[in-house]
C-alpha cells in the first residue's frame, strides 16, 4: 500500500472513518489487510464492516480460489463515495460560464430548459397516474430523493403549497439564477390546468415556496 494513504490517517479519526478512507484510497481490501494496516483485531474489523454494510456504505464480493475458502473483498458503495469531497459545482460553474461567454444568457436558459425536461422524464414516471394530493406527495417524494428537501400541504381544497428547504445546486444557481426559471414550466406540465405561483426561491436566501391551485373543479391530468 502506498505510504501516502497512511500519512493522512490521524488518531482523531474513528475506526469507521479510517476504514472508509482506506477503501477509498486503496480500493477493495480484505479483513486481514484492514486489520494489519490499522492494528485492529480481525473481529473488530468485521464488527465495523458489518455496521458499515448495514448503513449501505460498504459492500463485499467473493473471490473464489481453486483451493480453500473464498476471500471476501470489501469496497465502498455509491452512498459512501458521496461522503468524500466533490467539485461538481465548480465544474458546472465553469461549463456554464463558457456557455454564457459563447452564447449569452439565452444559451444558459436553453441548457437549463433542456436539462429540466430531461429530468421530467423521471418525474413523470414517479407520478404515474396519481391525482390530487397523492400526485403532489409523489412529486415531493421525488424531490426529496434528488436532494431537494421538501414538504407540502393542502391549504384549501384544490390549492397545494410545496416548500423547498434545500437546493443541491445552490452554489451554481446563485451565480446563474436563470437556472431556477424552468421550475414553473415543469410544474405547469406536471399539473396542467393549474395556476402556478412562485412565491420565493432558495437563491433569495429563503426557502422555496411554490403554489399549485385549481380555481374550479380539481382535476389532475397525467403526464
Amino acid at each position: 500500500m502506498p505510504n501516502s494513504s497512511m500519512e493522512v490517517l490521524s488518531d482523531e479519526q474513528t475506526t469507521r472513518e479510517k476504514i472508509l478512507f482506506l477503501l477509498k484510497t486503496h480500493g477493495p481490501m480484505t479483513v486481514r489487510m484492514l486489520s494489519e494496516t490499522l492494528g485492529v483485531t480481525p473481529m473488530g474489523i468485521r464488527r465495523h464492516l458489518t455496521s458499515l454494510e448495514l448503513d449501505k456504505l460498504v459492500m463485499h464480493r467473493q473471490e473464489h480460489k481453486p483451493v480453500g475458502r473464498p476471500t471476501y473483498y470489501f469496497n465502498l458503495t455509491e452512498e459512501a463515495e458521496n461522503l468524500f469531497p466533490k467539485r461538481y459545482d465548480t465544474l458546472a460553474l465553469h461549463l456554464l460560464e463558457v456557455i454564457q461567454d459563447e452564447y449569452g444568457e439565452e444559451g444558459v436558459n436553453a441548457v437549463a430548459e433542456k436539462a429540466i425536461h430531461r429530468e421530467m422524464e423521471g418525474v413523470a414516471d414517479a407520478l404515474g397516474s396519481k391525482t390530487g394530493a397523492q400526485r403532489v406527495e409523489a412529486l415531493v417524494n421525488f424531490l426529496d430523493q434528488h436532494g431537494f428537501i421538501s414538504s407540502w400541504k393542502e391549504t384549501e381544497p384544490g390549492t397545494f403549497e410545496i416548500y423547498q428547504y434545500n437546493c443541491p445546486f445552490l452554489a451554481v444557481s446563485l451565480r446563474f439564477p436563470m437556472l431556477c426559471n424552468p421550475m414553473p414550466i415543469m410544474l405547469k406540465e406536471l399539473f396542467p390546468g393549474a395556476d402556478i405561483e412562485v412565491t420565493s426561491i432558495c437563491t433569495e436566501g429563503t426557502n422555496g415556496l411554490y403554489r399549485i391551485s385549481y380555481k374550479e373543479n380539481l382535476q389532475f391530468d397525467t403526464v
